[in-house]
This record gives C-alpha cells, sequence and structure tokens, in this order.
C-alpha cells in the first residue's frame, strides 16, 4: 500500500476516534502503558463497559418447574427457599440442580452443608463426597448474577448458590438456574452469618429437606412423614386436592410422552407401500388398528386435559 492509502487508513482512524472522544494522544498513551505493563486500558474499559450489560431476567410464571430447600441453623429450621427454575432457558443447568434437589437420588443436596458464606456475594452449598462429576454444562449467557436471590449451579454441578448480591464475577464458574418466589427474608440471616479466615459459616447451617413443589412451595413430591424437626403439617383438604391434582397433571403427561415417543418409533411400521397386500391374512390392517387405538388413547387425556383446564 502507498503513501495515499496509508494515509486514508490513518485519516479514517482519526475520525473514528474523534468521534468517540479518544483522541490520538490517548492511543499514544494507552499504547505506552501496554508496552509497560501488558495491558491495555481502553481494552480494559470495552470489557468493562461489556461486563455492565446485563439483559434483564425472564418474567415469572408460575408454569416453570419449581425446588424447595428447608434451611437449618444449629439444627433448627430457619425457613423455606422456593426457587423458580429456567429450565426454558437453562435447561440441562435447570435439570442437573432440579435432579439433586430429588430426596431420592444418590447424590441430593438434602442433608449438604452451606460450607461458604461470602459477604454481599453468595452462600455456597451441596457439596458430598457421593457427587460424581460426569459432565461439564453449557453456559448460558442471557441469565447472569444480576442481583440477588438467584440460584446458581457450578459448571461441575458439585455445588449450588444462592446469591447475596450481584456477582457478576460467578458467570466463568456457575450458571444460574432459576430465582427465589419465597423464602428472601432468609438473605439477610446468610448475608450476616459469622465466618472464620476461609469463609465456613462459624454455625451448623444446612439443606434439612428439598424437594420438587408447585409456585407457592405448599406441595411437595417427596413427602417423609415426621422429617426433620417439626415434621410436616397436616394436610388440608384443599393441599390434598391440589397435590392430586399436580400429580394426575403429571402422570398423564408421562403417559401422553410415552405414547407419542411410541407412535414415532413405530411410524415406519405403519406406513404401507402403494399397491400393498390386503389379503385373506389382513396383514396390512393390523398397524392401521394399532394406530387408532393409540390415537384414540392420546384423544381422551388431551380430552380430559383440556375439560380441567376450563373448568378452572
Amino acid at each position: 500500500m502507498g503513501k495515499g492509502g496509508t494515509r486514508f487508513v490513518g485519516d479514517a482512524v482519526a475520525v473514528r476516534g474523534k468521534a468517540k472522544g479518544y483522541t490520538s494522544r490517548d492511543q499514544k498513551k494507552d499504547m505506552e502503558t501496554f508496552l509497560a505493563t501488558g495491558v491495555h486500558p481502553e481494552v480494559e474499559r470495552a470489557r468493562a463497559a461489556q461486563q455492565e450489560v446485563v439483559p434483564p431476567l425472564p418474567e415469572r410464571s408460575t408454569q416453570r418447574h419449581h425446588v424447595f430447600m428447608d434451611i437449618s441453623v444449629n439444627g433448627q429450621v430457619r425457613g423455606r427457599f422456593v426457587i423458580e427454575l429456567f429450565d426454558d432457558i437453562a435447561p440441562v443447568a435447570a435439570m442437573a440442580f432440579r435432579n439433586r434437589c430429588s430426596e431420592g437420588a444418590s447424590d441430593t443436596f438434602k442433608g449438604t452443608a452451606i460450607q461458604k458464606v461470602v459477604r454481599d456475594m453468595g452462600a455456597f452449598g451441596g457439596q458430598t463426597a457421593r457427587f460424581r462429576e460426569g459432565m461439564h454444562m453449557k453456559r448460558y449467557t442471557e441469565l447472569r448474577h444480576s442481583e440477588d436471590g438467584l440460584a446458581s449451579i457450578s459448571l461441575q454441578g458439585a455445588e449450588f448458590c444462592i446469591t447475596l448480591g450481584r456477582a457478576l464475577g460467578m458467570d466463568t464458574t456457575h450458571q444460574v438456574v432459576g430465582r427465589l418466589s419465597a423464602g428472601r427474608d432468609l438473605l439477610p440471616l446468610l448475608n450476616a452469618v459469622k465466618t472464620d479466615a476461609n469463609d465456613a459459616p462459624q454455625h451448623r447451617i444446612k439443606v434439612a429437606r428439598c424437594g420438587f413443589t408447585d409456585a407457592a412451595g405448599t406441595l411437595e413430591d417427596f413427602d417423609e412423614a415426621g422429617a426433620g424437626a417439626g415434621g410436616n403439617k397436616a394436610e388440608t383438604a384443599e393441599e390434598a386436592a391440589a397435590r392430586v391434582k399436580l400429580e394426575a397433571a403429571k402422570a398423564r403427561e408421562s403417559v401422553r410422552e410415552a405414547l407419542q415417543t411410541g407412535l414415532e418409533a413405530s411410524g415406519s411400521k405403519r406406513k404401507q407401500p402403494e399397491g400393498g397386500s390386503s389379503g385373506a391374512g389382513g396383514g396390512g390392517s393390523k398397524p392401521a388398528a394399532k394406530k387408532g387405538m393409540l390415537d384414540s388413547m392420546l384423544g381422551d387425556i388431551s380430552s380430559s386435559s383440556d375439560e380441567e383446564e376450563e373448568e378452572e
């Protein structure tokens, strides 16, 4: 490139620099800093500005999966976290978190300690010797540690965190999977807990119980009679009806998915070539009959579900 081309490029750079308030004097000064320290101030400023661009959290929805955690301090249950999971945005990480909230899981969060509390940042727990690392979860950058009351899980799945403040630096090690829909009154308690030099709480803070629930935190799928201090309160008729309705809806959905999977798997078998035999053996009519039976079952499930929705 000749002098004209070089000058044109230089002029273009100068125009762009002046347009954003970044002069050639600033550029020269930053380059001197970079040569001396290896850190370019303009690059760091751009990186910091990018860090501050935080997408808004999704709107709340009672249709998402919810889990609960009962938190105890020195053996006394102090409250319950109810967490709305963003399983429609971060499905893999949210499912990993949800699975470990099951009381029946081998590596359940139940009984694990809050082993680390960093003031105005987060409370970390869930570590157990039974956990076996099996995958490195994908990061979903639209969900960030932008405020308190968020639930996240480490990218290896070994621990969870409940944020106690804005903690964008955790985006590289943990994935946000949900937010509190109930239990925010526990956040000041955790944030004020005394810790040692390694941020370990001086009180025994544990997940006394955990499991699946609804948005209000009143229903429990894995219900243990008399579990923990105080046990479970007697179920009212309204709560029992709501629990039965929730379980019936889940059962219908499971049957629907199983039947649909069966239809897809046997789709090729149901198809007959043009001009296929329809002799005395009736071989061509059996798949059609099977399809009709499954479609009929699916229709019954759909209509039952639709009727319940209309009644509501």
